[in-house]
């Protein structure tokens, strides 16, 4: 319990916690995917543990039992262990088990999970196709039900700066390929930049929007000191009808794909800082 009171305080946790909660309520399943063994490992032994932690059912709200209301996939896992697991969380007369824990890098690709149409991505990845590819795991064919992906951002971390790039390396690909014109909401930073922490102590809180997902809502309303703001992550890849590439913009994107590629930092616009339940102090990015 001493360990719980140490790092639940933690905003993450509470944000992951309480969507845990608000998912069984109202019967949907829940993939987690984190890139850090360690926070799978601290993640597992809060739920196994929730009980002693928790007399009252808490945050936690249910059992959380290993091998029956949640289950563990990373790399150390065996190809029958994880068919046997899918198979069973797939069931929808499975209502038991309704938590997957997953490494993102060992189960980002290849698998079904249509049982679930709730994502966390526990921590952003220098490589956003690796989030992307988490995202697929329940938006694919078989799926019923509207999916929605938390992308859990702490403020003022390298994480935000590390989102940020994520954004930038994703506009260069729409601006490139598929000759959409997107909005440069972020620059790209010296890496010394990724260290700075900068806490934002004097601009007041603005009222947030009401987000369309009903979920969020009711976590932005127990938790309006931790949610600093909420994103939509797919509106910074919008295709701007009104600002089509020309001739000379598709040049000047391929130019600045070949700057950018070759560590040139072109982009002297100013930084537009990011706030998210993309949460932000906890921050999570909500995309629908």
């Amino acid at each position: 319990k001493a360990k719980f009171e140490t790092v639940y305080p933690y905003s993450k946790f509470i944000m992951m916690f309480s969507i845990l909660q608000e998912c069984e309520n109202i019967g949907d399943k829940v993939l987690l995917f984190s890139q850090s063994l360690f926070t799978l490992d601290l993640i597992q032994d809060f739920l196994e543990n929730a009980e002693d932690i928790d007399d009252e059912g808490g945050p936690y709200g249910k059992s959380w039992d290993h091998g029956l209301d949640f289950y563990r996939i990373d790399g150390s896992t065996s190809l029958k262990a994880r068919e046997d697991c899918c198979e069973r969380f797939n069931d929808v007369n499975n209502h038991k088990m309704r938590l997957l824990l997953l490494s993102t890098k060992a189960f980002n690709l290849g698998i079904n999970l249509v049982g679930a149409n709730r994502v966390i991505i526990f921590d952003v990845t220098w490589n956003p196709s690796l989030n992307v590819q988490s995202i697929f795991r329940v938006f694919r064919f078989g799926q019923n039900k509207p999916c929605y992906i938390y992308r859990l951002i702490s403020e003022g971390t390298m994480e935000q700066k590390i989102y940020e790039r994520q954004i930038s390396k994703l506009s260069t690909a729409f601006r490139v390929v598929d000759e959409h014109q997107i909005d440069r909401h972020f620059n790209l930073k010296c890496q010394e930049e990724l260290y700075e922490f900068e806490p934002n102590t004097t601009k007041p809180k603005s009222t947030l929007n009401l987000p369309k997902d009903r979920l969020m809502a009711e976590l932005i309303l127990k938790h309006k000191d931790l949610v600093m703001d909420i994103l939509e992550h797919d509106s910074l890849l919008q295709n701007n009808e009104a600002e089509e590439l020309d001739e000379n913009d598709r040049n000047a994107a391929w130019e600045d794909y070949e700057k950018e590629r070759d560590g040139i930092q072109t982009n002297n616009l100013n930084s537009t800082l990011i706030h998210n339940l993309n949460l932000v102090s906890s921050s999570f990015n909500a995309t629908t």
